[in-house]
């Protein structure tokens, strides 16, 4: 959602399965239909709390700077959290006694976007995991403190239900973890594992014993055409696949894998050695590819 600025707008309303048409702010829905509410940047007023009402599905609180447990607590107290299914708290200072607070009291969530959220550890997703058992979509990236553990509570509780999970940038991420994914979460659609600690090997184990991926981030692991070429057979599906700064794929084993994976979509290159002429090659060989180099 774009951010909006104007607090007279902030309610968008929706069936969930038509399109969202804007609506103005009121204090009742008296359609009583799900609504989706984007405080994306607002500075959260007690004024502006106390107007919300119940029957939100989906709240976006992004970059809300100046957030605090307790105003997320507060906010909690409200009606809406029961109803609530989607909820982005991403470039936030919540800590984990906000996130302990909230999964308490929003049993229903689905999506939760946790990117840029510094303070959160683990207990945060122990506590998602214990009280959270429907998420589909867990996002962690860039924070930093989130470890096996954490990852791995989520899987044992979520088993069917986690399809996306993106845990870019979060350096103590393991082996283990893909170890419990194999594991627990046969439903995983997208992967997402830029600058974790995870070996090529058990990732490819993984890859070729479960899995039918539409997305895969592995950027910056030490992937070789070989390797490149294997995916590619185990993972037919992939349509995002982002291989950025891993610097021994060469246009031989580019071409290659345009060729077998007829559903992709989307290749990000950066800090991948080719040249021009290659992606010009590469472009000819699939007109529907979009390239990020």
């Amino acid at each position: 959602m774009k951010r909006i600025h104007d607090s007279l707008s902030l309610y968008t309303e929706s069936s969930l399965d038509t399109e969202v048409r804007p609506t103005k702010f009121r204090k009742r829905n008296q359609s009583n239909k799900p609504l989706e509410l984007n405080l994306s940047g607002h500075v959260l007023s007690p004024l502006l709390l106390r107007s919300l009402s119940a029957n939100v599905v989906s709240l976006n609180l992004s970059c809300c700077n100046y957030l605090t447990d307790d105003e997320l607590s507060l906010l909690m107290d409200f009606p809406l959290t029961s109803d609530l299914q989607y909820l982005d708290l991403s470039y936030t200072q919540i800590t984990d006694n906000g996130i302990v607070t909230l999964s308490k009291k929003c049993p229903n969530l689905i999506s939760v976007n946790l990117t840029g959220c510094l303070a959160i550890t683990d207990v945060s997703l122990s506590f998602l995991a214990q009280h959270c058992k429907f998420i589909q979509r867990l996002i962690c990236a860039g924070c930093a403190l989130v470890g096996d553990v954490g990852v791995q509570l989520i899987t044992q509780e979520t088993k069917h239900h986690l399809r996306v999970l993106d845990l870019d940038d979060c350096p103590r991420i393991t082996d283990k973890t893909l170890l419990y994914l194999g594991h627990y979460c046969p439903s995983i659609t997208s992967l997402r594992l830029k600058n974790t600690n995870i070996s090529v090997k058990v990732l490819f184990k993984l890859l070729s014993q479960r899995y039918q991926l539409a997305e895969l981030n592995i950027q910056g692991l030490p992937i070789t055409d070989p390797l490149l070429l294997f995916l590619s057979r185990v993972q037919p599906t992939l349509q995002i696949l982002d291989i950025s700064f891993c610097t021994q794929v060469t246009i031989n084993g580019l071409k290659q894998v345009i060729d077998k994976l007829n559903f992709l979509s989307e290749l990000h290159l950066y800090g991948v050695s080719v040249t021009e002429t290659d992606l010009e090659t590469l472009k000819s060989s699939n007109l529907s590819l979009s390239l990020s180099f």
